[in-house]
């Protein structure tokens, strides 16, 4: 079920939306081929990596010792789910923030991503895409695919944070931060339409954004 999961959440939340961003761009079939290729494989690679590390920072901003962590898959072995981050927890506190860590980062994440975006709209076609799917489409992916993993699977995070706080907490945790992650990415994903644009048309698009904030 997990594996389902994750792999449905690699083609519906990160795949198809990354290609369709740069479908709907006007860079030149080549440069969105070529950026989209590197930049799946990049996200691929560091994905997880950066999840565990998450629950590692977590770890020792709060002290907690960390006995055994594999931030990288064993992908030389055709392994491309299990890293891992382990550790004793001395309190509910230190607990809750190393199963919180990368929850919480991706909606930092995703609100610093929105305001660098809707700021000003950038030119750079693997600038523009890096921003999008690594603080934006990855935050979605991350939460949900975890949430969901919890909600049908009790697995996960989430799952020993729901032991931890409680399901009704966890639920709305979760879905809190889904909420929230989406309707972020799902907002850059309509302004940046037909982009890049010319220089006359940039400066059109920040008034225009002011004007909306």
């Amino acid at each position: 079920m997990n594996r389902l999961i994750g792999t449905l959440g690699i083609t519906l939340i990160i795949l198809l939306p990354l290609i369709r961003f740069y479908q709907r761009s006007n860079y030149t079939k080549k440069q969105n081929l070529i950026t989209i290729f590197g930049l799946a494989v990049l996200w691929f690679f560091i994905a997880t990596p950066l999840h565990e590390l998450c629950h590692f920072l977590g770890a020792k901003i709060v002290g907690q010792e960390v006995f055994e962590c594999r931030f990288l898959p064993e992908y030389w072995k055709g392994d491309f789910r299990n890293a891992f981050v382990q550790t004793y927890y001395n309190n509910v506190f230190n607990e809750f923030v190393i199963r919180t860590a990368p929850y919480f980062r991706d909606l930092i994440m995703a609100i610093i991503g929105f305001f660098i975006l809707i700021k000003k709209p950038l030119r750079h076609s693997f600038l523009v895409g890096f921003i999008f799917l690594f603080f934006m489409l990855n935050s979605v992916y991350d939460i949900m695919v975890n949430f969901l993993g919890y909600s049908i699977d009790n697995d996960g995070d989430l799952n020993g944070l729901s032991k931890l706080i409680g399901e009704t907490w966890t639920y709305v945790l979760g879905i809190g931060i889904i909420v929230i992650t989406s309707l972020l990415t799902y907002r850059i994903f309509k302004v940046y339409k037909g982009f890049p644009v010319e220089e006359k048309e940039t400066i059109q698009f920040v008034v225009q954004q002011k004007e909306i904030q």
